[in-house]
């Protein structure tokens, strides 16, 4: 059943085995698109992989089907940074600020701006997330 194959991948996941974690969160994604769980994990797992086009799109499903989920919405601005995608990635940390503002997103808006060569911006979101410290 999906219930099972999406216990065996979270399981698989935990034991960092990836790779097999993504084939059955995939295969449960198939079974049942409107998952949660199944759409999350699979971009997690994918990210863990460096799959990180393959990720954004299983993220952008999960974000999609749970919009207030902050920690979806900040693996998804993840996997746009590690694929070097840093105006979206700073788009979708804001999002996930909007929802619930933390240090480590300003960190990582602060990254992807230096990685942009915006120092000025990077200093204002390294000092947003040193005030939240």
């Amino acid at each position: 059943s999906a219930n099972d194959l999406y216990q065996l991948a979270y399981c698989q996941a935990k034991l960092n085995q990836h790779s097999k974690a993504a084939e059955n969160y995939r295969m449960v994604a198939a079974m049942e698109p409107q998952t949660f769980n199944a759409q999350f994990g699979l971009g997690r797992s994918l990210s863990k992989l460096g799959r990180h086009d393959e990720a954004i799109e299983a993220l952008d499903v999960a974000v999609e089907l749970q919009p207030e989920n902050e920690i979806a919405v900040f693996n998804l601005a993840f996997a746009y940074q590690k694929a070097e995608r840093f105006e979206d990635a700073i788009d979708t940390y804001l999002e996930a600020s909007d929802l619930k503002e933390t240090a480590r997103s300003y960190t990582n808006i602060a990254i992807c701006y230096q990685n942009l060569g915006d120092k000025d911006s990077a200093d204002e979101y390294y000092t947003k997330a040193n005030d939240l410290k």
